[in-house]
């Protein structure tokens, strides 16, 4: 028996300790920015960008091995080399030939050529050109999956915005219904009629339909958020979306159209596929350099190395060889300007990208400024609603004021106050499209 309470207890502060950990940290946007490019398919091509490299330098290192390569050849031909004198005579005057045949027309060859390369810069070029390709693709691919995080921040600012409004909607109600009370009560003492209550009991209802309809976007909206980063949606409604703090996204205005793109995948890319631009010169150029390997040819022919011995016999040769291909340098110059052409390409994505990004970011910076204006302009506007609303409700305890017009005041402000939600989430959305744009999230 002590043992079963001593499980169950251990099973509760396990349950608390998990909620407690959920509960207590809060989602914020960098860390599901990371989780969603991580949890994005085309994640996986790093790996299998890193085993394309592996595979590609496997092979290239196969060509230091020493190579084998059988050959053999049957022919036939019109003429061979025969002795400039006259054998018949030679044999009259007792000087014998011994040992020797005649060339055959029928000819027979069977070699085996072992070679082992001594000095090969196109090896060493292609290695240099893997690499480069690798570093560039790898910088494409976090280009790729960069931009996830636009959809991230997208969504995140959603819920957001819909968690704001359903704590809104939620005083709204709250506020109904403390109004429902005080014209219940006015309507028992006669001062209201009954179609009052009715009225703000059919506030109530639409503010309560409400509060469903903005459960079920946020519900979309952390299913969508889950979707992309791999967090459970169930965690992400537990645990909370952290809500940015607004005076230091202000601080953040204020300084960002000092801020350069440095940081953005896309200028390392430009940067490391300029530099395989390079190594493709490099690779070009050693296209035209020697080639020199050691090597050992053993065959078995007829006529063998000795022609005149007529018969299959084996032989060998070894040495060291220099092979020189001239014929690389006809395109040579072709391969200059397809080169140069390349860069001067990629020179201008380059300014392309500078210069549409430089104009998001002023847009955005003026986007963010009106927003902050408008901020300012509403939060009056607030203030004078609430300052109506109170007189009002003076006014209708009196029986002086049509509830009508009352439920109008209220909605007013409600409205007021959800406008101004908006404009806060609505900004924050313009700061952090802003880090996105620089890649700078302090």
């Amino acid at each position: 028996m002590n043992l079963y309470r001593g499980l169950k207890m251990l099973r509760v502060m396990l349950l608390w300790s998990f909620i407690w950990c959920v509960l207590g940290a809060q989602e914020n946007i960098q860390s599901l920015i990371d989780a969603a490019k991580k949890h994005y398919p085309l994640h996986k091509n790093a790996a299998l960008l890193q085993n394309a490299l592996s595979l590609n330098l496997s092979s290239l290192n196969t060509r230091y091995i020493a190579r084998t390569k059988f050959a053999s050849k049957v022919s036939y031909q019109s003429d061979v080399v025969t002795l400039p004198f006259n054998t018949a005579a030679l044999s009259g005057m007792g000087l014998h030939l011994d040992g020797y045949t005649p060339l055959s027309k029928d000819q027979y060859a069977f070699t085996l050529e072992i070679s082992q390369p001594l000095l090969d810069m196109g090896i060493s070029a292609s290695k240099k050109m893997a690499l480069a390709q690798y570093e560039s693709q790898k910088s494409e691919l976090e280009v790729s999956l960069y931009q996830v995080s636009k959809a991230v921040i997208n969504v995140y600012f959603q819920a957001l915005l819909l968690d704001s409004q359903i704590k809104q909607n939620a005083l709204h109600i709250m506020d109904l219904e403390k109004n429902y009370d005080n014209i219940q009560a006015q309507y028992k003492n006669g001062v209201l009629q009954r179609d009052a209550l009715t009225k703000m009991r059919i506030q109530i209802i639409s503010a309560q339909k409400n509060d469903e309809l903005l459960r079920t976007q946020k519900a979309i909206a952390l299913d969508s958020l889950s979707a992309l980063s791999g967090v459970d949606s169930i965690i992400l409604e537990s645990s909370g979306l952290q809500m940015p703090d607004i005076e230091l996204q202000k601080q953040y205005l204020t300084q960002a159209d000092t801020k350069d793109f440095m940081l953005r995948p896309e200028m390392m890319y430009f940067s490391l596929k300029n530099k395989e631009i390079a190594t493709r010169q490099s690779v070009e150029n050693a296209k035209n350099l020697p080639h020199i390997d050691a090597f050992l040819q053993l065959g078995y022919a007829n006529p063998s190395l000795n022609i005149l011995s007529g018969k299959f016999e084996p032989y060998y040769i070894a040495g060291v060889r220099l092979n020189w291909d001239f014929s690389n340098f006809y395109t040579l110059r072709t391969e200059r300007e397809l080169i140069q052409n390349a860069r001067l390409q990629l020179d201008s994505k380059k300014e392309e990208f500078m210069l549409q990004t430089a104009i998001t970011r002023n847009e955005m910076i003026k986007s963010a400024h009106n927003l902050l204006a408008q901020l300012r302009e509403n939060a009056r506007i607030i203030t004078l609603y609430e300052d109506i609303l109170r007189t009002q409700e003076a006014r209708l305890k009196n029986g002086i004021l049509s509830i009508n017009d009352f439920i109008t005041d209220i909605n007013n402000l409600n409205l007021a106050l959800l406008q101004q939600k908006y404009i806060e989430i609505e900004f924050l959305l313009q700061i952090f499209s802003l880090k996105q744009l620089h890649n700078v999230w302090e």
